[in-house]
C-alpha cells in the first residue's frame, strides 16, 4: 500500500497539568517544527488522501502517545485531495475567543421579549 505524506499544523492547549511531556514525545518523533507558542508543523504519512482518512489516523496516532483529559483541546489543519485547506479539532472544542467584544462590530438586533 503506497503511503501518502501529509503536512500538518497542530495548535495544541493541554492546560497547566496536561501531558505535555507525551505530546512533546510525539512531536520530536515527527520531527515538528516549532511554529509558535502552542504551534507545531511536521509531515506525516497516511493510508488515505481524504480529510476523514487524515483526521482519523492522526488522533489515533496521538492517543497512543498522550494522555487527553476532558479539558485538552488538540486542532489540526491539513490539506485534503482536492488540495483545500480543512481543519478540525481533534481532542476539545471551540471557545469564546479572548479578543471577542475589541472590534468595531454593532447589532442592530431587536430584543424580543
Amino acid at each position: 500500500m503506497k503511503m501518502i505524506i501529509k503536512h500538518i499544523i497542530l495548535n495544541y492547549d493541554l492546560g497547566l497539568k496536561g501531558d505535555y511531556s507525551g505530546l512533546y514525545a510525539f512531536l520530536d518523533n515527527h520531527e515538528a517544527l516549532d511554529t509558535g507558542n502552542c504551534n507545531a508543523a511536521f509531515a506525516m504519512e497516511f493510508t488515505e488522501n481524504e480529510f476523514p482518512t487524515i483526521y482519523n489516523e492522526l488522533k489515533d496516532s496521538i492517543q497512543k502517545s498522550v494522555n487527553i483529559e476532558s479539558t485538552d483541546r488538540i486542532y489540526m489543519l491539513a490539506t485534503d485531495s482536492s488540495n483545500t485547506m480543512r481543519g478540525q479539532f481533534l481532542f476539545g472544542s471551540r471557545k469564546r475567543p479572548i479578543w471577542e467584544g475589541y472590534g468595531n462590530i454593532s447589532s442592530e438586533e431587536v430584543d424580543e421579549f
